[in-house]
């Protein structure tokens, strides 16, 4: 058991070390910014959103992240800004993003496409002490690595009605990772390619139901695909699922905070549990992820633009 274990997490360590940034979250649709610069402003509203991610809770060093990202319209909403700054944490590394995101949109037709980039740095850290070393000799994990490097990313973003759909490229400057640092041996972050699109329907009066596809890939890993559909009552209440090609899946539930504070109007909170179905199922449960979503409309002197983009998410609350 011990063995095994071990080798769980040295597997996992090791991905760690690549510095991917991109962690697969079970309540994307909440802010598409997320993982696409081009959507940035797109509901022309004043949004920002943290998630909470804590996987495998059962063992300790497993993986955590943390994201915070803020978007809005600017320019009589032909643009849109925002930032995003976010954390990773697995057993000996803890990797750090800061992100500036800007989108320019054009109509097209009934629908609005929009042209989207990122920049940003991120920095990798490796810290030895966190581990259990047999081998004071062994070059692997005597010592504590930090690197700091740009990064790049693009995309496109495309709304009509109540669709939506975007593409985009990030991790698009190559760069040595420096998270094991041996003579002669070198790793590189690998670029990744998301699509995310989603759908909302009405079914009544007061429920929506909003359903989501999200696929990403990235060179020497498996693609990953996660499907979403979330019910939304009078925008007060969401309870929705989360599918991934992972064998795992996620019941999702959101509330408006307003029933317990006028002050809490435009904010929502949002939990997940994941649910693992692969043989290493009695391992890889206990993932939680939590959200906290402000949404406010967008300031007075951000004037209308002739076409004004439809609102493509029921969490616009």
């Amino acid at each position: 058991m011990k063995l095994f274990v071990l080798i769980v997490l040295s597997f996992l360590t090791h991905i760690a070390s690549l510095g991917q940034f991109v962690v697969n979250y079970s309540q994307f649709q909440l802010n598409k910014a997320l993982y696409n610069p081009a959507a940035a402003g797109i509901n022309n509203t004043v949004n920002t959103t943290l998630f909470n991610r804590r996987e495998w809770t059962s063992f300790p060093g497993t993986p955590q992240s943390n994201v915070l990202i803020g978007d809005m319209p600017i320019n009589y909403e032909r643009m849109g800004i925002g930032i995003r700054i976010g954390q990773q944490s697995i057993v000996a590394n803890n990797n750090w993003e800061g992100h500036i995101l800007y989108s320019y949109k054009i109509n097209m037709g009934k629908g609005r496409l929009a042209f989207g980039m990122n920049v940003g740095l991120q920095q990798y850290q490796f810290n030895s002490s966190k581990l259990a070393i047999l081998d004071d000799d062994d070059i692997l994990l005597s010592s504590k690595q930090n690197a700091l490097y740009p990064d790049l990313g693009c995309g496109l973003f495309y709304v009509k009605n109540r669709f939506s759909l975007g593409l985009s490229a990030l991790g698009l400057l190559k760069h040595p990772n420096n998270s094991f640092n041996i003579e002669n041996t070198k790793s590189y972050n690998s670029k990744n390619i998301t699509l995310i699109t989603s759908k909302i329907w009405i079914l009544g009066s007061s429920l929506e139901l909003e359903s989501a596809l999200l696929a990403n890939y990235m060179l020497n890993y498996n693609p990953f695909v996660s499907c979403s559909f979330v019910a939304n009552y009078k925008k007060e209440l969401y309870v929705g699922g989360n599918f991934k090609s992972n064998k795992s899946a996620a019941v999702i539930l959101g509330i408006k905070l307003d029933k317990l504070s006028a002050s809490l109007e435009n904010v929502c909170l949002g939990y997940s549990y994941d649910l693992n179905f692969s043989a290493l199922n009695k391992y890889l449960n206990n993932t939680h992820e939590i959200t906290l979503n402000l949404n406010f409309d967008k300031p007075k002197s951000v004037k209308k633009a002739k076409q004004k983009p439809e609102e493509i998410s029921p969490y616009n609350l």
